[in-house]
């Protein structure tokens, strides 16, 4: 079954607007409502909404809007309570990255696990972290590097680790011992975190399932096992994440749907057998459809109902702001498509199956030569991927396709069956394979700058050229 959740602001669900939000929901044929929550003193209201919908025959979960933190600050100041102070992340620099919680501080631990434990006695069936549940991706730099996770650091390898240390080594060249440090420090700090939210909610209720907002680094500098953190927030309950690659980048960010969905995809795919459901982040922020037409809304569900990757949609269809009936668009796009929608499966019963494979590798970071791929917490990238969707060719994600295409780092990873098949490459996969011995026809290679060639998506410069 194709799942619907609608995020809604609790604080706009009273008496006067329930009705309403019913009307809005039965229509689409919601299945889950996720009510965001705010300061701890609303949870009693909070709780009577949330049996009201649940009396209403939907499954009904909290959206809880911050953890680690997203580099700003989201819920203080809501209802004028000060948030207590915790140590901050701190970056490879040195700097502390504002608006940010180091989940090895303990007292920041217990506190996210009473929230928890709060959340889970209001009568949800699940708790949603957003996706500041990360290391990196909060600053320029990356985290985290402070005292704390230099001393774990340290202790894992033996010897004393600085940040000079890890910017020069751990960042650089070849895998090494201080950069397995690095991914050891933050993936244990994650989940000591993930462990004592869990921990908290099952000593309330062990049916209640916690799951999160994945962004890039979790999957990269960060070094953490999604797959195991997913099931470990989920406890007894089946696993679920909402993944990344949203409609409203293509408003915001100029890039294509084809990038949109070459991203949402390739997160899908790397949960694929897992028994993880995966959620589609179909958000539209910041609303209205001045801004976010609901045509990108629709075109993004269509793709993630024939993909056949994705479990369902987290499909932020109710304005933020106002009232449930200020802005309906949303959801009126979406009643009018639904018998379409819903045909989808008819032509595309077994997913999209059939093109190129996209080679898409999760945690490349770890063995990777960054002195040709420089490290980014916003990797993984489906560049392939979309390079071929932007030249009109069909792009599968997982199985096997008619040829293979490998971009980067992902080139380390492909089979001698991929290989043998005819594989796509850059510069970069190229240079890869011509050092692990692969004829791909490369002589020589040497750096140039392509400044002055225009690109589909964003400017790159400094790409390596060959010479064949």
């Amino acid at each position: 079954m194709y799942k619907i959740a609608v995020p809604i602001q609790n604080r706009l669900v009273n008496e006067k607007t329930r009705g309403d939000y019913l009307r809005l929901l039965k229509e689409a044929e919601a299945t889950h409502i996720v009510l965001i929550a705010e300061e701890s003193k609303s949870y009693s209201c909070f709780a009577e909404n949330v049996a009201w919908f649940k009396k209403a025959g939907f499954t009904v979960g909290v959206w809880l809007a911050e953890t680690i933190g997203h580099g700003g600050v989201l819920l203080n100041g809501l209802d004028g309570e000060a948030k207590p102070r915790f140590s901050p992340l701190v970056d490879i620099n040195g700097e502390e990255v504002v608006g940010t919680n180091c989940p090895l501080d303990p007292t920041f631990r217990a506190e996210m696990a009473s929230v928890a434990a709060s959340l889970a006695k209001t009568g949800v069936s699940f708790i949603l972290l957003d996706d500041d549940l990360r290391m990196s991706q909060h600053g320029k730099g990356f985290s985290c590097a402070c005292d704390a996770h230099l001393s774990l650091m340290s202790k894992h390898i033996g010897e004393p680790v600085t940040r000079e240390e890890l910017r020069d080594r751990a960042f650089c060249g070849k895998p090494n011992k201080y950069r397995q440090a690095w991914l050891y420090a933050q993936s244990c700090s994650i989940q000591l975190l993930a462990e004592e939210m869990r921990a908290a909610v099952d000593a309330v209720d062990p049916s209640v399932a916690i799951g999160f907002c994945t962004a890039h680094s979790p999957f990269s500098v960060d070094g953490i096992d999604t797959v195991a953190l997913t099931k470990t927030l989920a406890g007894e309950s089946t696993p679920f994440i909402r993944l990344h690659g949203a409609p409203y980048w293509v408003a915001f960010n100029k890039w294509s749907f084809s990038e949109i969905f070459s991203y949402s995809r390739m997160f899908a795919s790397f949960f694929q057998g897992s028994g993880i459901e995966a959620l589609a982040e179909g958000d539209v922020y910041p609303r209205p459809r001045y801004n976010t037409p609901a045509s990108y809304l629709e075109l993004f569900d269509a793709m993630v109902r024939i993909d056949g990757g994705h479990t369902g949609i987290l499909k932020y269809m109710a304005d933020y702001t106002a009232p449930p009936l200020f802005e309906t668009g949303y959801f009126d796009r979406h009643v009018r498509n639904k018998e379409r929608a819903a045909r989808l499966k008819e032509f595309f019963p077994h997913g999209a199956n059939l093109g190129v494979r996209a080679k898409l590798i999760p945690h490349l970071f770890k063995d990777a030569d960054l002195d040709l791929s420089p490290a980014s917490a916003a990797s993984p990238k489906p560049t392939s991927a979309a390079w071929l969707s932007h030249n009109g060719i069909p792009v599968i994600f997982s199985g096997e396709g008619i040829a293979t295409a490998a971009f980067g780092e992902n080139a380390r990873h492909l089979s001698e069956k991929e290989l043998a098949g005819g594989v796509i490459l850059d510069g970069v996969a190229a240079m890869i394979l011509a050092e692990m011995g692969v004829d791909v026809g490369i002589c020589s290679y040497q750096g140039f700058s392509l400044r002055c060639y225009r690109y589909l998506s964003t400017e790159r410069k400094g790409e390596m050229g060959a010479v064949m």
